[in-house]
């Protein structure tokens, strides 16, 4: 299974060669025929669905697609939360989700509070700092 959750992460955003625009279906069509000689088709549904859990807002149903879901936003709880977001920040600049900061703070507040970490081990190593974070966030 440590396979499948590694192929997952790594193709989840594969889509976003394409469009940013549901990139989780685009992920999946594009990485699709590269998996079908390697998987069985169990497998491969194993790892569609693991990619589908990280569409925002995130729903996942199995424990494997949890996993996923919180690691593809694990950095919400981290230390590097500034430095990550503000990748992010940038892109969302450049293709003009956002147009000023206020807009891009108030989308992270929004974010933050309605984001729910779902494995034990991303709430209780995770929440405190995105707590803290989101904090801040308002404090400016």
């Amino acid at each position: 299974m440590a396979k499948l959750i590694r192929i997952a992460a790594i193709s989840h955003d594969f889509g976003y060669t394409v469009s940013q625009i549901d990139h989780e279906e685009r992920s999946i069509m594009l990485i699709e025929p590269m998996l079908r000689p390697i998987l069985t088709k169990e497998e491969i549904a194993l790892v569609n669905g693991m990619i589908r859990a990280t569409k925002i807002p995130q729903q996942p149903k199995t424990f494997y697609d949890k996993i996923l879901s919180d690691a593809d936003l694990d950095y919400l709880g981290r230390s590097d939360y500034d430095e990550l977001s503000e990748n992010l920040h940038q892109e969302f600049l450049h293709f003009g989700v956002i147009k000023t900061e206020q807009e891009w703070l108030d989308l992270q507040i929004v974010f933050l509070e309605n984001h729910e970490y779902h494995t034990l081990y991303a709430k209780w190593n995770r929440r405190k700092l995105k707590l803290r974070t989101l904090k801040e966030l308002k404090a400016k």
